[in-house]
């Protein structure tokens, strides 16, 4: 085990991860919103496949066409300046609209069911009125109602009763669109304000998007989300082509992420010492083996592996989705990471490797390195002996005296040699100098050593040279 390995901070890993995450969020957000999703997703055909849902919607009258995209109608409660009629009188209008005209007659909406015994069932115009009324309403079906002035009988029923059938000429008229009881009839002619926000709620809730009869039974029925019946088939034209649309999209984002999280995620940490991505390496940290020793490639490559088969849940089809697991799984990750006494993750433990605070630690390579580094500077092996201050002092000033030349023994020499005329005289005078790393033992030799005979033969020689003779004790030459 490398003791001198030391785990990360919770704070480091937390950043690193952060900064990770923005190096691929970012790019993706930014190359998606201005290349994939305009150049890419139109090149599909996704555009022509929202041109074609949205004017499907816009033509059913229960959307409004605003900058190409559509957008449910919300009405006031009472009529506005520009409105001629209550809100609950408009979304009754537009519903009654959409079942009794716009599904019968347009060639793009479903008007056939096929059943399980493989035969085929055509809706008619009554089909699809009497669907809104009986199934969306709750007025009793016509063939029940026995008596048509009897008014608790041609109303909705169950809770709520604010709408009965229209009357024509003593017979119900499914063609004409429901009308308001007669209790319900007097309030609003009164202006009564409570009655005609709750009118108005009952068709749309604004605190909710599936809140009231018209979302629940309009959009969703458009959309596609309406649940199949016996008596009617959703429609199919809108969802289909948002659900081809939903694809090409994801294609345009995934095109983007996948690549850039194999950068950052495989690629970079792969390639870097020690398996650091970016924001690894801005925190100072490293992976290392579970030992604390340089990781295996192996190792390495399972830590980053896990991280990847994490970062792939972002591109789920259904994203929201993706995502939830995505934030799920890391923060289980990270609650192993805070609960675990040695600081490892999940993926730390399912890849045999752990990450350290390079700040204060040092990575051997094996075993042996380390006792190779031990050797070299005992002083920072686990067990060695604390210095005092002076002690340390002490051992560097010799390690500085062992490494230095003496500067004045070494000028000294030069001078000498540099007085001299002939190879043969330097030649002589180098072969009993010898060069002291310490000046002081330098000195006392020089005075010391006495001279062999040979020296005293070369001095006088030299003297003869110069016209005179050395004195006995060699410090002056007689003229």
């Amino acid at each position: 085990m490398n003791e001198l390995s030391k785990p990360s901070t919770f704070n480091q890993r937390i950043v690193g991860y952060l900064i990770d995450l923005a190096c691929i969020v970012v790019p993706t957000v930014i190359i998606f919103s201005t290349i994939t999703n305009n150049y890419m997703y139109k090149a599909l055909g996704g555009g022509n496949l929202d041109s074609e849902r949205y004017s499907f919607e816009s033509d059913s009258g229960l959307f409004t066409l605003q900058n190409g995209v559509t957008y449910l109608h919300s009405y006031d409660a009472a009529a506005g300046t520009d409105q001629s009629k209550n809100g609950y009188e408009l979304y009754m209008d537009e519903l009654f609209y959409y079942y009794n005209d716009f599904l019968p007659t347009d060639d793009r909406a479903v008007k056939s069911l096929t059943n399980s015994d493989g035969g085929v069932t055509t809706f008619t115009s009554d089909d699809f009125v009497s669907y809104f009324e009986t199934k969306v309403l709750s007025l009793p079906a016509v063939s029940t109602i026995d008596d048509v002035t009897d008014e608790a009988k041609i109303k909705q029923t169950g809770d709520v009763s604010y709408f009965k059938y229209a009357v024509t000429g003593g017979q119900i008229d499914i063609h004409s669109a429901p009308v308001l009881t007669d209790e319900y009839q007097a309030k609003v002619d009164q202006g009564d304000s409570v009655t005609l926000t709750s009118l108005r709620d009952y068709f749309f809730t604004s605190s909710s998007s599936y809140g009231g009869l018209y979302y629940v039974n309009g959009y969703q029925d458009i959309e596609g989300s309406l649940d199949n019946d016996s008596t009617l088939v959703r429609q199919t034209y809108a969802s289909i082509r948002s659900s081809n649309s939903s694809m090409y999209r994801w294609m345009s984002y995934i095109v983007v992420y996948i690549p850039l999280v194999m950068i950052f995620m495989l690629i970079i940490p792969l390639s870097m010492k020690n398996g650091q991505t970016i924001g690894k390496r801005i925190m100072k940290t490293a992976v290392v083996g579970k030992d604390g020793y340089t990781a295996k490639h192996s190792n390495v490559f399972f830590h980053y592996f896990w991280l990847f088969f994490i970062w792939m849940f972002p591109v789920w089809p259904n994203l929201y989705l993706g995502i939830l697991t995505f934030c799920l799984i890391n923060m289980i990750d990270y609650l192993v990471l805070v609960a675990s006494k040695t600081q490892t993750s999940l993926h730390d433990k399912l890849s045999g490797t752990k990450v350290i605070d390079l700040r204060c630690s040092t990575v051997f390579a094996s075993e042996q390195a380390k006792v190779r580094y031990y050797e070299e500077n005992p002083t920072k092996a686990p067990n060695a002996p604390k210095l005092t201050p002076s002690e340390q002092a002490e051992l560097n000033r010799i390690a500085m005296e062992d490494s230095i030349l003496d500067l004045s023994t070494m000028n000294k020499n030069r001078e000498a040699a540099a007085n001299m005329t002939s190879f043969d005289e330097f030649e002589k005078w180098s072969s009993h100098k010898k060069v002291n790393l310490h000046k002081d033992d330098d000195e006392e030799e020089e005075k010391d050593a006495p001279l062999s005979e040979k020296e005293k033969k070369d001095l006088d020689d030299l003297a003869k040279l110069e016209g005179g003779a050395p004195e006995e004790d060699g410090d002056e030459t007689k003229k």
